[in-house]
């Protein structure tokens, strides 16, 4: 897909905050600057740039827009994401609504979905809702023992967005109590597998 670099001029409703995620939990801010979308040559793939309003050669970030449904629409103003490759969360904060609009646009046009699909990639199968404030749900698997593996792949996997949205699922509909039945019945069954064991 060819693309070349937007115009140098700022775009005011492309102003921006950056914050990345510490490690203590705390989004760190760093910096204000300007977004693009562009051809990122590093990355060999269209992209986000955000130069720093201060020092237009200050590169306060520099990412490419990924295949996988990471990016996350968080009310008129704020896109977040996990980058897959390095697990580190992000957030855009726009100064403008517009601007936030302009570039989830641009992200769902290189991802081929919907803008007004404002969540990230929803997990398969029925089960607890999990609504994330914007009309879209991420559906935890249903509550059985089949499915341990996929909804342990599912919280392992949780970024700083999804973390109180898979609690408020898990927590949803008696869907903790069947939970808890379920690993209840597994330790029974590893009892009961133990007491028919051979001795050695």
């Amino acid at each position: 897909m060819a693309a070349t670099r937007e115009a140098n001029a700022p775009n005011q409703n492309r102003r921006v905050k950056v914050y990345v995620l510490g490690s203590d939990g705390q989004w760190d801010d760093r910096g204000t600057g300007y977004v693009t979308c562009e051809l990122i040559s590093e990355h060999d793939a269209l992209g986000l740039r955000v130069l720093s309003e201060h020092e237009s050669n200050k590169e306060l970030l520099s990412t490419k827009i990924f295949e996988e449904e990471v990016f996350q629409r968080q009310g008129d103003t704020i896109v977040t994401w996990t980058n897959p490759e390095t697990r580190e969360d992000v957030a855009l904060s726009f100064q403008e609504a517009a601007g936030a609009q302009e570039v989830w646009e641009i992200i769902c046009q290189v991802q081929g979905r919907s803008p007004l699909d404002e969540g990230g990639e929803d997990a398969a199968g029925g089960g607890g809702n999990v609504s994330d404030g914007a009309g879209s749900d991420l559906k935890l698997p249903l509550p059985d023992m089949e499915n341990l593996q996929h909804l342990q792949d599912i919280v392992s996997n949780a970024t700083s967005a999804t973390r109180d949205r898979i609690v408020d699922g898990v927590m949803a509909d008696g869907y903790l109590a069947t939970l808890l039945s379920i690993f209840r019945d597994c330790e029974d069954l590893e009892m009961t597998y133990a007491s028919l064991a051979p001795s050695p």
